[in-house]
């Protein structure tokens, strides 16, 4: 490959464009990059958008690679044609703000690569504004992330943001600060782009799939906070007869009841692999600013991340939790957001994925890995769903700064709810209706 010298100590490969398969109708091809001389950070890409239909438009979506490391990295400072807008079959000119993603870099195989199609908008957006009476939840896709300042995307609306394909290490380093045995460290690769909660499932948009709210751990006022007091059983059905490495999904359940009024098949818990994935966002350290922590208990790099022990349950006071300023949660979206804007990867609830658990995940370089484990886990053999561990992971409103990390894994029985359990919601990034 073509590497273009620098004068700084960044190195960007000439870009590569990759269509997954999925995609076939639209083809990204005559990829071009080109640095600009003298050196001022930004790089220009030309690119060409091959289609069936000359009037479709088209979602671009690029990802950094770094192929030193062979690592997925998450670069945003894109303008130009695709960056804010869809385009046509044709011709596009992009340009990459390499420093304000990078600062200054050493790669000698650093490459772009791009991913388009007609439904790989940034946001997918769930309108729930009928509520539980209503026939239909209308779904539609977005350029652009939510208005923070609205309710309605914590309410009326469900949010999720697209996660491209890529690798990552998985797990944590065995002397990063409060780690457990349980996080082996492993190169693990996504081969096909996913959907993402933008934000953990409230209390509102409950209500409004399930026609009643959870009354334990719900006040008025408190319907755009995580909803709690939830199972992996009560929103994805019994494990004995829905596999977590299966599709279905029992009747009556959350993701039955989103997937029937959407007329879409795909929602579903994020596998354990997917959630670190699009938690971490090419980072490697502790937490997803690029910060480890600075402590065990309390860590201030994590204090504006999230609402854990130090800023929430029981931080420094003696009352189990203030139920009118709702302590032990905050309003989804309090918190910094991770790179691609997505809010309370850390503390509020701790967050079920569609693995059963297992105690070690193992150092071997891994692709797809599918949400298995030790299904039977339990001291008496038995396959009731009181003996099922799910996957929690983020830690919750009562977790000190350990538990709050990108690699810290949790378990829970999969029939038992608690006030610290909640959920986010995920989808195929090929979500057909």
């Amino acid at each position: 490959m073509n590497v273009m010298k620098m004068m700084t100590t960044a190195a960007v490969a000439a870009v590569l464009g990759l269509v997954p398969s999925a995609y076939a109708d639209v083809c990204v091809e005559d990829v071009k990059c080109v640095q600009r001389y003298p050196w001022n950070g930004l790089v220009d890409i030309e690119y060409t958008i091959a289609c069936d239909d000359p009037d479709a438009e088209i979602y671009v979506n690029p990802v950094g690679f770094n192929g030193d490391t062979g690592l997925t990295v998450f670069p945003t400072h894109f303008s130009g044609d695709g960056a804010t807008n869809t385009v046509k079959a044709g011709k596009h000119k992009m340009v990459w703000d390499a420093r304000a993603d990078m600062g200054l870099f050493a790669s000698k195989n650093f490459q772009i690569k791009m991913y388009a199609g007609k439904t790989l908008a940034p946001y997918v957006v769930v309108d729930l504004s009928s509520g539980p009476d209503g026939e239909h939840f209308p779904i539609r896709y977005s350029l652009t992330g939510p208005d923070i300042s609205d309710d309605a995307c914590r309410t009326t609306e469900l949010w999720l943001r697209l996660i491209p394909p890529g690798t990552f290490m998985m797990g944590s380093p065995a002397d990063e600060l409060g780690r457990s045995d349980n996080e082996d460290l492993h190169k693990v690769t996504i081969t096909q782009p996913f959907y993402i909660g933008v934000f953990e499932v409230t209390h509102e948009q409950w209500y409004r799939v399930m026609g009643s709210y959870r009354s334990i751990g719900y006040y008025q006022g408190l319907e755009g906070f995580p909803v709690r007091q939830v199972s992996y059983v009560m929103i994805r059905g019994s494990v004995a007869d829905n596999n977590p490495n299966g599709t279905t999904v029992g009747e009556g359940t959350f993701f039955e009841k989103i997937r029937r009024k959407t007329r879409a098949n795909g929602f579903d818990f994020p596998t354990e692999a997917q959630w670190e994935y699009a938690c971490r966002c090419g980072t490697a350290t502790a937490l997803y600013n690029s910060r480890n922590l600075t402590g065990v208990r309390g860590c201030s790099n994590l204090n504006e991340l999230g609402r854990y022990y130090v800023n929430g349950y029981n931080g420094g006071s003696e009352h189990r939790w203030d139920r009118v300023e709702n302590n032990y949660a905050a309003k989804v979206g309090s918190y910094e957001p991770n790179v691609y804007g997505i809010y309370d990867l850390y503390g509020n609830v701790v967050e079920i994925c569609r693995d059963s658990w297992t105690d070690n995940l193992g150092g071997n370089a891994v692709t797809d890995p599918l949400p298995c484990g030790s299904i039977y886990k339990s001291w008496n053999g038995s396959n009731s769903d009181s003996t099922w561990f799910s996957v929690v992971r983020g830690g919750s409103g009562s977790s000190q700064a350990s538990e709050c990390r990108s690699a810290s894994r949790g378990k829970q029985l999969c029939g038992d709810y608690a006030e610290w359990i909640g959920f986010r919601i995920s989808c195929p990034g090929n979500l057909q209706k």
